[in-house]
């Protein structure tokens, strides 16, 4: 934050500046603290960790041949929360536990489906053709069956 000190009505001797009633924990740094009007000063405040969030007067001092107070007012915040940086444990286990049952699915449709076997019958002893039990030729190449 900045601070411009203007002179009132010709007064040209330096002032200083500080702070008068700070809460504690709250320091007020200014850069730099004294000047001749008109000057800015910039003000830096720093606020101690065990400062309890609120609003909390603070009275500015511009002292040189005369003495003058300007009433501020400093809010404070309550510290934001960071996220929390937990690993994620729960999400990881839904993602295994999908990977595997896609895994599973993978293999069930990949597993080889086994033949079935031909039923018991009659076949031609010279092309392999499948023929009926009662004939004694082959339909396909005429052959003699046994």
């Amino acid at each position: 934050m900045n601070i411009t000190v203007q002179p009132l009505e010709g007064f040209n001797t330096p002032v200083s500046l500080n702070v008068k009633e700070a809460p504690g924990g709250v320091t007020v740094n200014f850069n730099p603290s004294s000047g001749t009007p008109s000057f800015t000063v910039r003000t830096d405040v720093d606020v101690g960790r065990n400062v309890a969030p609120g609003t909390y007067p603070l009275t500015i001092t511009a002292k040189g041949s005369a003495e003058k107070d300007v009433q501020v007012t400093l809010s404070v915040e309550a510290p934001k929360k960071e996220p929390s940086a937990e690993f994620p444990y729960a999400l990881l286990t839904l993602i295994i536990i999908l990977i595997l049952l896609a895994a599973l699915l993978f293999f069930i449709r990949r597993r080889k489906v086994k033949p079935q076997r031909k039923r018991a019958g009659r076949f031609c002893i010279e092309c392999g053709k499948d023929i009926p039990s009662d004939v004694t030729h082959c339909p396909k190449c005429g052959a003699k069956q046994k």
